[in-house]
């Protein structure tokens, strides 16, 4: 029989989640299987990939068309980059995108790294930061697609 869903504050009082009734280990109003993401955005699946957001699953078909056409190559999602100064350890980040772009112009292949954001993600402090160290770092800028 489901377990009857009770009210935030009562579930944050008895340490209980909300939808479930398991056990939250504090005072919190969801289990981890139920607590909702950081900025709402609902997980997704395109092309029996998992991604965060149904934004950057629609980026992911725009970059797949791309690499369809030649424009860019070795398309790879979630890539892992440290930010390291002077030998120490600043953060780790997560990449949404990186691929290497053709330049029409010239037939070179330049690398690129890009970034599913939305208006209220791109304006957050921690995320501004850690894109001007990255560039800082690296020397190169993370593109923000809207």
């Amino acid at each position: 029989m489901p377990r009857r869903s009770i009210s935030k504050r009562q579930a944050k009082q008895f340490g209980i989640c909300c939808q479930c009734g398991e056990k939250t280990g504090g005072k919190r109003a969801y289990c981890d299987k139920h607590r909702p993401s950081k900025y709402l955005a609902k997980a997704t699946y395109a092309e029996g990939i998992r991604f965060h957001s149904r934004h950057e699953a629609e980026v992911w078909g725009r970059l797949r068309v791309l690499e369809q056409a030649g424009l860019i190559r070795d398309l790879q999602r979630q890539v892992p980059v440290k930010l390291v100064v002077n030998g120490h350890h600043i953060a780790d980040i997560k990449v949404d995108f990186h691929f290497e772009e053709l330049r029409t112009e010239t037939g070179s292949w330049i690398e690129v790294f890009a970034d599913a954001k939305s208006e209220r993600t791109r304006r957050l402090p921690e995320w501004r930061m850690k894109s001007k160290l990255f560039t800082a770092i690296h020397g190169k800028i993370i593109r923000e697609v809207l």
